[in-house]
């Protein structure tokens, strides 16, 4: 494929950044799992696909094939319905790729349990195949700081490493979810979501969260709270959107701030009334915002007659989203 492609990477859930900063690594069916969609995923079914380790990953698809190609991946302990009410829309622009991650979804457990992030090793595939990056709730370290970042820094001094803390931390969960009905997504809306987050949003997080796979939190979550990927954010030559939801607690807007300096063509968007997941709690925001970013990255480097053909559906809303 020598097409250009705009990468979106979500960061979501339980206290963790998103599932590789750069979703870099495109994507054996897991057990099956009881989670109502909020709405259909794309509906071309391109899967399995290899990744780098050889995990077979869930990989859908929508959109015209031969146009410039949008790439979504979700962040930690989701899945590819958390672009649910997102991928309709820039699919009557772009071609939309969405996949579930390594031990997420759909996609199989990671080989040998290995869920160690592989976010700055093609920095070469900036520029030639990867036109822009939009990350949605991210940040390049200080993860501890995070919402559930804390409780496993509190829990570390007594249990003696991250790792430990994080078995800890899955067996809060586990008690958490299997506890009195509500409480789960009392907790999920306090940690996770802006004031207005609709209930059903709330629940399908929590669900998602139940049904993931205990390495992701055992194994996964310490991977990310100790990474830093301060000295590989300059290496992204590509124009960038930093995403954040303004009562994100997770990764707070001065997170963003700082991965927004630190990116040589950075950009940065306040979600209004969005916490840490604003694809699912203010889609139409996240909609926009991206929209007028892909356009401007991808369709530069569209064929001329495709641009022409474009450009009368989408140039009021390509101004308004990248402003």
């Amino acid at each position: 494929m020598n097409r250009k492609t705009a990468a979106v990477s979500a960061g979501v859930v339980a206290g963790a950044l998103a599932a590789g900063m750069i979703g870099s690594a495109l994507v054996r069916r897991r057990h099956p799992r009881n989670v109502e969609p909020l709405g259909p995923p794309p509906p071309e079914d391109l899967g399995p696909v290899d990744s780098f380790d050889s995990t077979e990953l869930a990989v859908r698809a929508a959109g015209d094939p031969e146009a410039p190609v949008v790439l979504l991946a979700h962040g930690f302990s989701l899945d590819m319905s958390s672009w649910w009410a997102v991928w309709p829309e820039l699919a009557k622009d772009f071609r939309v790729i969405a996949l579930d991650l390594r031990s997420h979804g759909a996609s199989g457990r990671a080989v040998h349990g290995d869920l160690s992030l592989r976010a700055e090793q093609r920095p070469e595939l900036f520029g030639p195949r990867i036109a822009g990056v939009a990350l949605i709730g991210a940040a390049s370290s200080d993860l501890l700081r995070g919402a559930m970042g804390s409780v496993t820094e509190l829990l570390r001094p007594r249990l003696g490493s991250l790792q430990a803390a994080a078995r800890r931390v899955d067996g809060l969960r586990r008690a958490v979810l299997a506890g009195p009905t509500g409480l789960s997504g009392v907790v999920a809306r306090v940690t996770q979501f802006g004031p207005n987050a609709p209930k059903d949003v709330v629940d399908h997080v929590v669900a998602l969260a139940q049904s993931t796979a205990s390495e992701v939190w055992t194994d996964g979550l310490p991977e990310l709270m100790e990474m830093d990927l301060r000295h590989a954010v300059p290496r992204v030559r590509v124009p960038a959107i930093v995403l954040v939801g303004e009562h994100d607690r997770v990764t707070p807007p001065a997170g963003a701030v700082a991965l927004t300096g630190a990116l040589p063509e950075g950009r940065l968007v306040v979600i209004p009334d969005a916490g840490h997941i604003p694809m699912l709690e203010t889609p139409e925001a996240v909609v926009r915002e991206l929209r007028g970013f892909a356009r401007a990255v991808l369709m530069t480097s569209s064929p001329p007659a495709r641009r022409r053909r474009r450009a009368p559906t989408g140039t009021k809303e390509g101004r308004e989203g990248t402003a």
